[in-house]
């Protein structure tokens, strides 16, 4: 089954704009790199249409440098998310739990490297834990399971595929503040014989050492008239895929979708 909205005309040039202004600014160092790690930080989101990006990136270019991937600025990600058979992460993340987990493969190209990764996110903000495993496999194997265990009430045996996606991300490590910004392009998501591409949508977060919400990233996005939204990219694409699993908390944000797309 494939989607029924209509692709951005003009998604691809588009696309091709965001590289090129990407490619121009300041290139971020290792160093830089190694201060941004920020596996424990407080995390903001937004929903924002592509053609929003080159004022936005015009907005950070004086405070942020740009990760490279290789010689890509726009670094391919491949994820497979795992879920219960009841799909227990789509649904306390739909119930607004106040501590909830989510267990995915993902895998970056063009670093040739495979992690298996859990999510962990509560009131103080999130954790994200890794582990490094075999290029390109994205199965859970005794040791993955005892991975999982460590850092979730998720047990290997209870576990299945139940979503992967794909998407080019561009990240923007702050210059002078312990930030990361992230913007999701491309987007597009599967399961078995159903899939979904969001060519216009862009999924952006900044992630922050610290809890204060007037960073420089934050205020770029303030002065763009964006406004942080809730969004989990693995429930948006089981909804989307799925319409017969209960999402009525993720209704505003499919429409959003779907004015987006269909622009």
């Amino acid at each position: 089954m494939t989607s029924s909205i209509r692709p951005c005309l003009d998604s691809e040039s588009q696309l091709a704009r965001v590289d090129a202004i990407a490619r121009s600014m300041p290139q971020a160092s290792l160093g830089l790199l190694n201060q941004r790690v920020l596996q424990r930080r407080q995390d903001w989101k937004f929903l924002i249409p592509l053609q929003a990006m080159p004022s936005l990136l015009a907005r950070l270019a004086d405070s942020h440098a740009v990760l490279w991937a290789g010689a890509e600025v726009l670094a391919r990600y491949e994820t497979l998310y795992f879920d219960t058979a009841d799909r227990r992460c789509f649904h306390d993340h739909r119930r607004g739990r106040p501590r909830r987990y989510k267990v995915r493969a993902r895998t970056y190209p063009e670093r040739q490297l495979t992690m298996l990764e859990v999510k962990q996110r509560h009131r103080g903000g999130t954790v994200k834990e890794r582990m490094v495993r075999p290029f390109h496999d994205h199965g859970i194997d005794a040791m993955g399971g005892r991975f999982i265990a460590s850092h979730s009430p998720l047990s290997r045996d209870e576990l299945q595929p139940m979503l992967a996606n794909q998407f080019r991300r561009l990240t923007l490590l702050g210059v002078h503040d312990p930030q990361r910004v992230t913007f999701d392009l491309a987007l597009s998501f599967g399961q078995g014989p159903h899939r979904h591409a969001l060519p216009c949508a862009v999924v952006a977060e900044v992630k922050s050492a610290s809890g204060r919400a007037r960073t420089p990233a934050l205020r770029a996005f303030a002065q763009s008239g964006l406004r942080p939204s809730r969004m989990s990219k693995y429930c948006v694409g089981t909804a989307l895929l799925h319409p017969e699993v209960r999402a009525n908390r993720f209704q505003p944000l499919l429409r959003a979708l779907s004015r987006l797309e269909a622009a």
